[in-house]
Formats: C-alpha cells, sequence, structure tokens
C-alpha cells in the first residue's frame, strides 16, 4: 500500500477529525493504514538509496576505469588497481578481480566467467649437463 504526500495529509486530517468526533475505533484502523504505508515507503527509501550509491560507485568506476588489452584497471591518483576482467566488465558492468596464473607469464583466470588471459610461460628446462 503506497501513499502520495498529498493522500497521507488527508488520511492525516480524516485520523484528527475521527478523534474529535469520538470514533477512535476508524482513527485506530486510519493509523495503522498510516503506519502500513509509512513502513513501505521506508523500505522503499532504503532500496532507493542502496540504488543511488550503487549507481553512484558505477559511475565513478567508470570515469576511473582504463581499458589496457586485455585487462581493465582503476586508475586514481597516480594509483592502478587490477588487473579486473574484461568479459564481466563488459557483458554486466562488475569489477572482477583476476587471479594471476603461476604457470603462464601474464596470464590470469576470472572465478566468476571462467576465462584465462594471457600468455603460456616459454619452456625453460634449466642447465643441461653434459
Amino acid at each position: 500500500m503506497s501513499f502520495s504526500v498529498s493522500e497521507a495529509k488527508s488520511l492525516f486530517s480524516s485520523v484528527f477529525e475521527l478523534y474529535k468526533k469520538g470514533a477512535n475505533l476508524e482513527a485506530e484502523q486510519k493509523l495503522q493504514e498510516l503506519q502500513e504505508a509509512f513502513i513501505d515507503l521506508k523500505s522503499e527509501n532504503l532500496e532507493l538509496r542502496e540504488e543511488l550509491l550503487e549507481l553512484r560507485e558505477k559511475l565513478k568506476n567508470k570515469e576511473d576505469l582504463v581499458y589496457e588489452a586485455p585487462f581493465y584497471y582503476l586508475e586514481e591518483d597516480d594509483t592502478k588497481d587490477g588487473p579486473f576482467c574484461q568479459k564481466c566488465y563488459d557483458d554486466q558492468q562488475k569489477l572482477v578481480r583476476l587471479i594471476e596464473v603461476d604457470q603462464y607469464a601474464g596470464s590470469h583466470y576470472c572465478k566468476v566467467c571462467e576465462n584465462h588471459f594471457g600468455y603460456k610461460k616459454p619452456f625453460n628446462p634449466g642447465p643441461i649437463n653434459i
């Protein structure tokens, strides 16, 4: 149940008038309606605030995001954070930190989309004894 501000004012006025007339039961029912509407509004307000924070963070990230193939990095105040997965960001605008894979030079792995980025290390058998 959702009310506009004008509807809420009207309902408060009717509650006041009902109390003045001595119709306490009806007034209490109207107050309960107002309470339910208030709880709904608070819940909606909280959801909207969370969404706003998320959108602000995405906007900030977009401003600081730099693409250096095949990775994304966040650059802010001469600091570079990352690398982040290109596929996850391009598909869903999610910054997913990549994991460096030891057996591959410059290779990284994304646990979310399970993609590999980079190149295999050249084979180095070590010193040969003759």
